[in-house]
This record gives structure tokens, C-alpha cells and sequence, in this order.
């Protein structure tokens, strides 16, 4: 969890070999990341100390993606934080779900995977 800096990135996925990945391009790029698998009581710890970014597995049934997006998106203070999520590239409706969500951002896992260093740095870094 926080080492007491503010949070840059959190990732909701409970998938522990994907998290793994995340992990290891977060530590690569520098940035502070926060791991989530279960999300209660997430919420207030996030308002507590915004992160910038929040990455979604979109196909997660343990977190609920959908509603804590749509929780997020209506959070004072978590609103402005930019929201990505991914999905099996076969799913095409997990997408059309997570932008009615309001999610900013949804792409198959296979373009997420070959972007996340990118997006690391440009979201998870001060500036």
C-alpha cells in the first residue's frame, strides 16, 4: 500500500499473474502503484489521497468494475483521477459497459499490455 506519498496509480485487478505484470512496469518506470483485489472501503482511502490513475480488469466478477466506476466518477475529489480499463479482446461489451460507466478509456488487454509502460509514465508520475 501508500509509503505516504501520494498515490499515482491504483489497479483494481484480481487476477495475481496480470497484477504481477503491472507490478513489475510500475517498478520499471518508477512509479508508485497501489494493487487493489478487493475493493471495500477503497473508496475513502482513495478520496483520503487521490491517485491520478486507476486501471480496471473489466472482466473481474469479484471487484465489480462497472459500479465502482460509476462510484469513482461521482466522488469528489476522484472524478478528475483518469480511469483505463482493459478486456479480453473477445468481450467487445465489457467496452460499451465501461463507457457507460463513464470510464475515460477501455482497450483489449493485448493493447493495454503493450501500452502499460506508456501509460505509466504519463499518468503515474508527478507533472
Amino acid at each position: 500500500m501508500s509509503t505516504g506519498k501520494q498515490t499515482r496509480v491504483v489497479a483494481f485487478v484480481d487476477d495475481m499473474f496480470f497484477a504481477s505484470k503491472i507490478r513489475q512496469a510500475a517498478e520499471s518506470s518508477g512509479v508508485e502503484l497501489d494493487v487493489i483485489s478487493d475493493s471495500k472501503g477503497i473508496l475513502v482511502s482513495m478520496i483520503n489521497d487521490p491517485p491520478r490513475l486507476l486501471i480496471f480488469d473489466l472482466n473481474s466478477k469479484k471487484l465489480h468494475p462497472f459500479d465502482l466506476i460509476q462510484k469513482i466518477k461521482a466522488a469528489p475529489g476522484l472524478k478528475e483521477a483518469y480511469c483505463i480499463g482493459y478486456f479480453p479482446h473477445v468481450d467487445k461489451d465489457l467496452k460499451k459497459e465501461a463507457l457507460a460507466a463513464g470510464i475515460d478509456e477501455a482497450m483489449p488487454r493485448s493493447r493495454f499490455s503493450m501500452e502499460l509502460a506508456s501509460i505509466l509514465k504519463e499518468y503515474g508520475n508527478p507533472g
